[in-house]
């Protein structure tokens, strides 16, 4: 595939991933060629696959997310769709917007998709959710940085 197209169906970055109100969050950012996007939180990259599409032949977008193995797929997205410079992964918080799209000296009109990825709501471990007898909880989307949910839910006096 050339660096002016992008698979929105058959990457291996996300098989089987489709963001919530996908359609409805594209049609608003009314993508076109030579446009600069970011996806705040790249997660499975199914809104940074239809903003490529959208944006051929020379859109770019700017993927942040906090958690590594969402910037691995990212990273494997690039170099699977032979992108380029047109995808940039960023591991990083999307609080840090404005810093990093600075600093990759994208313009601060730049529209920007923000939304829970359910690789992260999928892991009983880093889920919201809690169940018994799964484990250690731990909620932090970027394991390297803060410390585990389960730190802030065991209190002593209570007996929890």
């Amino acid at each position: 595939m050339g660096s002016n197209q992008v698979s929105v169906s058959t990457s291996a970055a996300a098989a089987g991933h489709k963001p919530v109100l996908q359609d409805e969050a594209i049609a608003a950012l009314v993508p076109r060629a030579g446009g600069r996007y970011i996806d705040g939180t790249f997660g499975g990259g199914g809104h940074t696959r239809e903003l490529l599409a959208a944006s051929a032949p020379d859109g770019i977008v700017l993927a942040l997310d906090a958690d590594p193995s969402a910037i691995a797929r990212a990273e494997a997205l690039r170099a699977e769709s032979g992108l380029g410079a047109r995808l940039i992964p960023v591991q990083s918080n999307f609080a840090d917007l404005a810093e990093v799209a600075t600093h990759q000296a994208l313009a601060p009109s730049t529209a920007c998709c923000l939304t829970l990825d359910s690789h992260r709501s999928s892991s009983i471990r880093r889920s919201v959710a809690v169940l018994s007898g799964c484990g250690p909880v731990d909620m932090r989307v970027d394991a390297t940085a803060g410390c585990p949910g389960v730190s802030c839910l065991f209190v002593p006096e209570a007996g929890w």
